[in-house]
């Protein structure tokens, strides 16, 4: 976790001892963008949900108030304030208001401020013939105990420092060739700057980045490559809470020394590709074969066959091996989370192995979430290919706002209701598959029953609703029939979090099998919950948080959450037709076991499904969980690691034990903490069997707020 964030749990308990009266730590998940490029500003997932870690994790015995905020626009942010401080203090609206102009005008004076100051530096270094270091940084990054008062070693060798969100004209800067997905107001400024910079020859770039920040692995890479195009370099920081005194004055004395010594000769510059990449076109639907990685290997077979179905041939890639992983290291940032080095190792791997042709084939990618690294996964796969030297593979996604890189695919309505059918039936299957393995009398039975049926299904995933669900009853009397070994009910372990990690076998290392060989039985995350959670969230932003949708976005978000639970519902029944059947609930329900501690907008990666799914299978018997996450994977930080103690205090007895994966993980780090938890799931399954109260199955103390479910 970054620095900034260690820093809040200090600051909460120094305000305890400060006689405050209140504690205030709104979670902002959307901003008003300050930048025309952008339509929202999204927070980094620590920055919008720290709020949520220190009110569950710090015992400052003080009120602490965390409401949470959504301002897609100035009438959102009015209504939701408004609401806020008249609800909780009585405040007239009027006068909320009233204040909100005034902040305004504040900050903008604030800013003219600011920027006078920063045209005043600029003009003496310009007059003078130096230069001047512009310190890109995020705003908490200006606190000098964060940034380890760097501003003092530039001044001393005579080099004066500008913030750069302090730089004039920023907003009138160019960003449409910017090469990877532009989601915040700090990232639009970040980017402006180093433009910016790259074209006055008297301003210099550094940058403040946080161990531990997913978001700055993508940051770095483009910041230096602006820089590299206007011939200048980078200086990139990570600091921490550590005293790098000695090494921070090395760095930057050395920086200082090298510009002035560059700025003598004729500096080359490098004219960078930019924009346009190859794009997917409608003549390339008809010739090329689109490559797809795995989320898991079910999910990219049906998705791959409803591509087909439209007339695109398709090609789902082996699981990654070892050298797909080495490969997926080499082409990206060594920060870049394990599942983005994961698929495109798992291309690169084909490549080298099978050398296709590179223009008869393109890559798939799926595209997902604001908040985090995944939301850059495509353009991540454009810079590893450019320098694979497949520069004229185009990249599809499954997104909608890189629709201009892909004009010749679009997932259309009746594609999303294939797909939508056929994640309920996939996830039946492989709760079918997870729930008997572990008891066959003859290995390999289950595993040949889900092959099966997983074909069934990519086959007739195109051919209506009807055959879809037959196949799923095909299946399940598939799976009565076989042989089972009488052995007894095996603890059960729910496996979840970030949702590459959980289902992709080569991600987690084959972590369910690892399980299942030391006598646990494996509840697997279902990826249609996943899917089904965006439209909850979408339907409770206009419900509870403002936000004028048109009648047509209302009605596709009441018609996706309909049909989601009427499909899910649909392969419940089926179902239960299952001699071993252990009933599931799609994500409202969800929501209403994590309901009194996350609001239902807050939601970034899986986010309250995680603390969702833990909650509601502890109240069923559900004793051991695994969260798995990528080494800075930033919204599982606060969504699984963050809310552990929240499981604690209402399930004292569960271990949930969070694991972190990337490609240099340690396995013998990883088996001891699996092999701690294996004997604990022993322990409380024996504890669970002797105590007639069923006090280790059982929701130990009424909690507030908790609603009753008709399904486990």
């Amino acid at each position: 976790m970054c620095f900034p964030a260690k820093l809040a749990h200090g600051h909460m308990l120094a305000l305890r001892n400060s006689d405050v009266d209140r504690i205030f730590t709104p979670i902002i998940v959307r901003g008003l963008a300050k930048y025309d490029c952008i339509d929202v500003d999204f927070p980094c997932a620590v920055l919008h949900g720290y709020g949520l870690v220190l009110k569950n994790n710090t015992d400052a015995g003080i009120a602490h108030d965390r409401p949470t905020f959504e301002w897609k626009n100035r009438r959102m942010r009015e209504k939701q304030v408004a609401r806020y401080f008249g609800d909780t203090f009585g405040i007239d609206r009027k006068l909320v208001r009233a204040a909100l102009v005034r902040a305004d005008a504040c900050q903008r004076e604030f800013e003219d401020a600011l920027r006078a100051r920063a045209e005043k530096v600029i003009a003496d270094v310009e007059a003078a013939g130096t230069f001047a270091i512009v310190m890109s940084m995020r705003p908490y990054q200006t606190d000098p105990l964060i940034n380890h008062f760097i501003g003092k070693y530039f001044v001393r060798v005579g080099v004066p420092v500008i913030p750069a969100d302090a730089l004039p004209g920023l907003n009138d800067v160019d960003l449409s060739d910017i090469q990877v997905r532009v989601r915040s107001n700090s990232q639009a400024t970040l980017y402006a700057a180093a433009k910016t910079v790259a074209k006055n020859p008297h301003l210099e770039l550094g940058h403040i980045a946080s161990f531990g920040c997913g978001h700055d692995a993508v940051v770095c890479d483009e910041l230096e490559r602006i820089a590299e195009e206007a011939g200048k370099q980078v200086l990139v920081l990570k600091l921490d809470e550590s005293d790098v005194r000695g090494p921070l004055r090395i760095r930057i004395t050395s920086f200082v020394e090298t510009v002035r010594q560059e700025r003598r000769q004729v500096k080359p510059k490098t004219n960078g590709k930019g924009f346009p990449w190859p794009k997917f076109t409608e003549e390339d639907a008809r010739r090329r074969t689109v490559y797809v990685p795995n989320l898991s290997v079910a999910f990219s077979r049906v998705i791959g066959a409803v591509v087909e179905n439209s007339g695109i041939q398709v090609r789902v890639l082996p699981l990654a091996d070892d050298r797909a992983i080495e490969l997926g290291k080499l082409y990206l940032h060594n920060d870049i989370c394990f599942p983005a080095q994961i698929n495109v190792g798992e291309f690169l791997r084909v490549i080298e192995k099978d050398k296709p042709d590179p223009n008869t084939i393109a890559l798939g990618m799926h595209q997902n979430c604001g908040t985090c690294r995944a939301g850059q996964y495509a353009m991540l796969a454009r810079k590893a290919l450019d320098h694979a030297g497949l520069d004229s593979v185009p990249i599809v996604t499954s997104g909608t706002e890189l629709q201009h890189l892909h004009p010749g695919f679009s997932i259309d309505m009746k594609m999303q209701i294939q797909l939508l059918h056929g994640f309920a039936v996939m996830d039946a299957l492989e709760d079918l598959r997870r729930s008997t393995r572990p008891y066959e009398l003859n290995k390999g039975d289950a595993e040949a029953a889900f092959e099966t049926a997983l074909t069934a299904l990519c086959n007739n995933v195109g051919n209506g609703r009807q055959a879809v669900f037959d196949v799923l009853e095909d299946a399940v009397a598939a799976f009565n029939r076989i042989p089972l070994s009488g052995e007894p009910q095996r603890p059960t372990v729910l496996v979840l979090g970030e949702i590459l990690l959980a289902v992709h076998p080569s991600a987690n290392y084959q972590l369910e099998t690892y399980l299942e060989h030391h006598g646990l039985e494996v509840i697997g995350t279902r990826l249609s919950d996943f899917f089904h959670s965006g439209f909850v969230v979408s339907r409770a932003e206009s419900r509870g948080w403002f936000e004028r949708k048109s009648l047509l976005m209302s009605l596709v978000d009441k018609t996706c959450d309909a049909l989601f639970v009427h499909a899910l519902n649909s392969a419940e029944d089926i179902m239960s037709g299952y001699a071993r059947y252990r009933p599931r609930v799609h994500a409202r329900d969800i929501y209403k076991s994590a309901a009194p501690w996350i609001d239902k907008i807050h939601s970034a990666g899986e986010g309250w499904l995680i603390l969702g799914e833990v909650l509601h299978a502890a109240e069923h018997g559900v004793n051991s969980f695994v969260v798995v996450q990528p080494f800075g994977c930033m919204p599982n930080h606060i969504f699984g690691r963050g809310l552990t103690r929240v499981v604690r205090s209402v399930f004292p007895h569960v271990h949930v034990l969070c694991l972190d994966f990337d490609p240099d993980t340690s396995l013998g780090n990883i088996e001891n903490r699996l092999q701690m938890l294996i004997m604990n799931a022993r322990e409380l399954d024996r504890l669970s069997a002797s105590e007639p109260s069923g006090r280790y199955r059982q929701l130990p103390s009424p909690r507030p707020g908790a609603q009753p479910h008709a399904r486990l």
